[in-house]
């Protein structure tokens, strides 16, 4: 059962060993660097959003997906579910 309409996915969330390796891969696949710190590694694309794609260092896996929903109450519908974090 839906709890709020998700509007669009704003960012994913990967983990890698490389954020050089990472960096070069997304590059290739067209997006810029907006920004990079020394355990995460932030890429835009050609829209004026500061990031639609964050690599953190550590072993490769998914972490996760970030999503626009309509209002800051659908926010805070989704922070109240279990496993949430808060807003």
């Amino acid at each position: 059962m839906p709890v709020v309409k998700v509007t669009d996915i704003a960012y994913g969330r990967l983990q890698s060993p490389s954020l050089d390796e990472a960096e070069e891969f997304l590059i290739n696949f067209g997006m810029v660097r907006a920004e990079r710190t020394n355990d995460a590694l932030y890429m835009r694309g050609t829209d004026p959003e500061h990031h639609i794609h964050v690599t953190h260092l550590g072993p490769p896996k998914f972490v996760g997906l970030a999503f626009f929903v309509e209002s800051e109450d659908d926010l805070k519908t989704f922070a109240k579910l279990d496993g949430a974090s808060g807003i």
